[in-house]
């Protein structure tokens, strides 16, 4: 079976959530625009989000964290039905640790990987499994960067990443719900 429809390419698209614990918003529920444009200020934007914890096995494992690389929708021909989706690539719960640092009581998520010369490994999901943007940080190590390094290469320069929980209140709740 061939799909013959068209499929549009969205460079954003809005996250609302629930957040009952923050007052700020109306009566508790925010949103956030999460993006994936690839020619965003002279380079890439490539948005990094949490994903819903549907299964809820994943609540051992730490949270689900994934970059954007393409938004998009098509419609269904045979049924009519318009499906919402994005193209991720995932950034699992480093395996090496499945507890929070503890210097920093952050999860350390890495890149999934597939071995050396091989393509990322991408899947795609529904736009409702998204939850909201995330924050990463590097786990820098001890050397230095180059004068010339930019923040936009931070997502490919670096092997392990902090998943931010400090960054706003709701993060926060929902990522302390993984605590060990």
């Amino acid at each position: 079976m061939f799909f013959t429809g068209k499929i549009y390419v969205h460079h954003s698209a809005i996250a609302r959530f629930f957040a009952p614990s923050d007052v700020c918003g109306s009566g508790g529920m925010h949103r956030q625009t999460i993006r994936c444009n690839p020619k965003w200020e002279g380079g890439g934007r490539f948005d990094m989000v949490i994903m819903h914890d549907r299964a809820g096995e994943e609540a051992v494992l730490g949270p689900k964290v994934a970059q954007l690389y393409l938004i998009f929708s098509f419609t269904d021909t045979t049924t009519e039905i318009e499906h919402h989706c994005a193209l991720i690539s995932m950034f699992p719960v480093d395996g090496d640790s499945d507890m929070k640092d503890p210097a920093t009581g952050m999860w350390i998520v890495k890149r999934q990987e597939d071995g050396e010369d091989k393509p990322l490994p991408l899947q795609i999901v529904l736009l409702s499994e998204i939850l909201r943007g995330a924050h990463l940080i590097p786990v820098y190590g001890t050397g230095y960067l180059p004068q010339d390094f930019s923040h936009v290469d931070a997502l490919d320069s670096f092997y392990q990443y902090y998943v931010n929980p400090y960054v706003d209140n709701h993060t926060h709740e929902y990522l302390s719900r993984y605590d060990p």
